[in-house]
Order: C-alpha cells, then sequence, then structure tokens
C-alpha cells in the first residue's frame, strides 16, 4: 500500500488513474483517511480489461489527511500497478447541467454506448446522505472488463466522478444502487466521442508515478473533463 500526504488542508479536487504495469488484471483500493481517522471516501477496483487506465475524481474538502492506494491483488496473483494523482482546478462540472437520473435503493440502470464512443463518463450523488454504488463496464454478455464499487460518506459534499476509456467498442455500463431502498442517488451517465482537450489544468502532484511518466500520458489521454 502506497499513502500520499496531501500537502495542504485546502479543498482539491484529485484525480486518481490507475492501471496495469504489464498489462495484466488488477484488484485496487482506494482510500481517502481525514484528520479523525476516519474513511469517508473507499472504492474497490477489479480490472480485467488491462490495457486501458481507469480514471476517477476524488473530492478532498478541508479536514482530508491522506490518499491511500492499495493493491490487493488478483486471487493468487500479485501483478504490480502504477497509480497516479493529480490536483485539478475546481470549476462548474458541465455534467451537472447534464439529464440526471435518480435510482432507489436496490435498483440496476444499464446503459448502453455505440463503437464510436472514446470514453463513458459517469457522476453519482445524493442529497446529503451515504452513497454506495457499483459500476460494471461490461462487453459481451456478462463479459465484466471493469468493476468499481464505491463509497462515500455525503454524495452530496464528495460526489463520485469516473471516466472508462472504452477505445470505440461498443458495450454496456450497469449502474447498481447498493444501498437500503431509502437512499436515492442521482445518475448522469454520457459517452463522449471527441478526444479530450482540457488537460493543461491537470498537475501531477503524486510522488508515486512511473518514471518515464507514462501513465500521465496516457490518463491524459482518457482525461475527465469534469472537476
Amino acid at each position: 500500500m502506497i499513502s500520499y500526504i496531501l500537502p495542504s488542508r485546502a479543498a482539491d479536487v484529485l484525480q486518481v488513474a490507475l492501471r496495469s504495469s504489464d498489462a495484466r488484471p488488477f484488484d485496487a483500493n482506494v482510500e481517502l483517511w481525514d484528520d479523525l481517522g476516519g474513511i469517508p471516501f473507499k472504492m474497490r477496483i477489479l480490472n480485467d480489461d488491462a490495457g486501458r487506465p481507469l480514471n476517477m475524481i476524488v473530492d478532498s474538502p478541508p479536514g482530508s489527511r491522506a490518499l491511500a492506494v492499495h493493491n490487493a491483488g488478483y486471487g493468487p496473483f500479485d501483478f504490480p500497478i502504477i497509480a497516479s494523482v493529480f490536483k485539478k482546478k475546481r470549476g462548474a462540472p458541465a455534467s451537472r447541467r447534464d439529464p440526471t437520473t435518480i435510482m432507489q435503493g436496490g435498483a440496476l440502470r444499464a446503459y448502453s454506448y455505440g463503437s464510436d464512443a472514446q470514453r463513458v463518463q459517469v457522476r453519482l450523488t445524493t442529497g446529503g446522505m451515504p452513497l454506495n454504488a457499483r459500476l460494471e463496464l461490461t462487453q459481451g454478455p456478462n463479459n465484466k472488463k471493469q468493476v468499481i464499487e464505491v463509497y462515500t460518506e455525503d454524495g452530496h459534499a464528495r460526489p463520485f466522478l469516473c471516466a472508462f476509456c472504452v477505445d470505440c467498442a461498443s458495450g454496456v455500463l450497469r449502474v447498481v444502487n447498493t444501498a437500503p431502498g431509502v437512499s436515492p442517488m442521482g445518475v448522469t451517465v454520457k459517452s463522449l466521442t471527441n478526444p479530450p482537450t482540457a488537460t493543461a489544468a491537470v498537475t501531477n502532484i503524486a510522488g508515486f508515478v512511473d518514471k518515464n511518466d507514462t501513465l500521465a500520458r496516457k490518463s491524459a489521454s482518457c482525461a475527465l473533463l469534469d472537476a
């Protein structure tokens, strides 16, 4: 496990990028720790599509102390992964202007995307309740390429935003609200066909990037447009 101590107590938006170092599957846990020893945000990532990085946004309000990335191994194997953390400028996300679907607890919704899509971007929110969800990116019948299980203690103050690189291959994204029925969440999903252009505001702040910064360049090619 590697933990990165946040340089200040000021509110930041962090982009976390993960990929396999040698094109193998991986299983990773990402946690945000606060000053009180709590874990207000955590997620588990199962990536069977080793050639594609995963990009996630983590809100770190004042009081956030460190971000931890743990390589949990993949079954009986222990394949290495490469992690990068980028500090992004906070702005008004364009995704908040997109249509939002309300999903009740226990609900499942499937979103299909075509072969012209380069990225699929997902934003999950609540009205202030804890957020518990699972995202499954599939290609073919029940062929799960990437799975993310996410928890945040406040889906309004800490919404979840991630981008899947799909590289112009059609498939289905399944979103599951794993919270009880009294905990609805808002879901915004959009497929993007144009290459990202707003990558200049992304600054690498982590100390555990590969030497040639290849992950930073590959992450920028599938960067999140909204913070």
